[in-house]
């Protein structure tokens, strides 16, 4: 269960850096084993979304997607593989987590998550549950995220776009592209998510500020970001990380998890937007 101060770490794994090498220098051939081991999807195939598209061009300035339980804004004209990069590696990481863990909502889950976006390229420093809902109020779980966005990024475009994204799906619940995050955080006891806005540094790195939430409610509810919660019905985390996508590592580790992800990557991706800051 995920409770105050609970750690996310990003590992520096065995598998990734053999103790015998020099540090940074990456196992290639045990990271794809250990990909290879895997099994999701069933049939082969990248999402058919208006963007990115598979290949080639940009995706629409000030975009959205929702992913399994996961939101991002693009604020950038992001190349096409970019984007699939962002998306797919995210997707897979959650994949494999849900699958070995039944509970989002827990620090195995994400240690499990942490783990997989490792492997593809994520670096990032630690970050710490906190919890972000008061006693005795009354609240709203987007305003409580967008207050700690805004905090760790400012105002701006990123914050701007991301708060178009969530104004979209609310006037569009109901919709499939909102049906992809609200239904697959869902736990028994409550949920877990991220959401990222995602651009370039000024080296033209990927860089995507998170947001990783998680909650425990006595009572399940439907549009739950919006829902007015009191603090007495509801334990609610948040933490913020900064992540890095190495593109090289991913390179070398895209095609297969293209392939393990199969049909999921076209049924767990959804458009979203424009949007407008």
């Amino acid at each position: 269960m995920i409770k105050n101060n609970t750690v996310i770490e990003f590992p520096k794994l065995e598998i990734l850096f053999p103790s015998n090498e020099t540090p940074g220098k990456v196992d290639h051939n045990r990271v794809i084993d250990h990909i290879q081991s895997v099994e999701l999807g069933t049939t082969s195939g990248l999402p058919d979304l208006s963007g990115p598209p598979k290949g080639s061009g940009t995706i629409p300035h000030k975009s959205g997607y929702t992913s399994k339980g996961a939101q991002y804004s693009f604020v950038e004209n992001l190349n096409a593989s970019d984007a699939e990069a962002v998306l797919l590696s995210t997707l897979f990481a959650q994949a494999v987590a849900d699958q070995r863990h039944s509970s989002r909502n827990s620090a195995e889950w994400y240690d499990e998550y942490m783990h997989w976006l490792t492997l593809q390229g994520w670096v990032s420093s630690n970050s710490t549950f906190r919890q972000l809902n008061n006693s005795h109020t009354s609240f709203e779980i987007k305003n409580a995220l967008l207050s700690v966005l805004q905090i760790a990024i400012g105002p701006g475009t990123r914050f701007d776009v991301m708060r178009s994204l969530f104004s979209t799906l609310q006037a569009d619940q109901g919709s499939n592209e909102y049906n992809l995050f609200e239904d697959k955080q869902k736990t028994n006891n409550g949920g877990g998510f991220q959401i990222g806005t995602v651009g370039r540094d000024s080296g033209d790195h990927i860089v995507m500020p998170s947001i990783f939430s998680a909650y425990t409610c006595q009572v399940r509810h439907h549009n739950f970001l919006w829902w007015h919660w009191s603090s007495e019905s509801i334990n609610f985390y948040g933490a913020f990380n900064t992540m890095i996508l190495v593109r090289s590592q991913w390179e070398t580790v895209k095609a297969d998890v293209q392939e393990k992800l199969g049909d999921l990557a076209k049924k767990e991706i959804g458009t979203v937007g424009p949007l407008h800051a």
